[in-house]
């Protein structure tokens, strides 16, 4: 290209030459990038070769590390905000008060009738004496299911909130 010809007047020949032009600015530059497709014979437009398997894997993996690392910083803190706690006579942490209904609210309850795997049954509620009750009945009978080895649990949990790590 001489130093006398303005990116107009190029632009201007090309398109006589060719049917279609697509100008896009990326927004990475600065630059503006011109791509230029030939019809063909049949009067389609030519796509555009796909990216070498090199390049679409080192794309892939350019953003899974980011990724991967957001998922182990969560699970750092997952760790750290739940450690072992070690008991010694006269020492105690509260780790939670059921003075509220909505303190109750917030915990899941579930037994093996839940999974049609047995027959007990559990309820944790909220006590006139402004205490959490767990209660109910656990039942060992096996179902006769042939699947279901062990019967008989109950178990009560937190509603973790979910993470986007993803």
């Amino acid at each position: 290209m001489s130093a006398l010809t303005s990116p107009r007047s190029l632009l201007k020949n090309v398109a006589e030459n060719f049917n279609q032009i697509s100008i896009f600015k990326r927004s990475s530059t600065r630059r503006s990038t011109v791509i230029v497709y030939q019809k063909t014979k049949s009067g389609r437009d030519e796509e555009p070769e796909k990216p070498p398997l090199r390049k679409a894997a080192s794309a892939a993996f350019k953003s899974i590390i980011p990724e991967t690392k957001k998922f182990i910083t969560e699970q750092k803190d997952i760790w750290t905000r739940s450690p072992m706690i070690e008991c010694e006579h006269g020492n105690y942490e509260v780790l939670c008060r059921f003075n509220k209904q909505s303190e109750v609210d917030k915990w899941i309850v579930s037994t093996d009738s839940d999974n049609k795997g047995g027959k007990s049954t559990a309820e944790f509620t909220f006590s006139k004496n402004k205490t959490g009750w767990f209660h109910g009945n656990i039942c060992k009978e096996v179902p006769k299911d042939g699947l279901t080895k062990y019967a008989g649990w109950a178990n009560i949990t937190t509603k973790t909130p979910k993470v986007d790590h993803l």
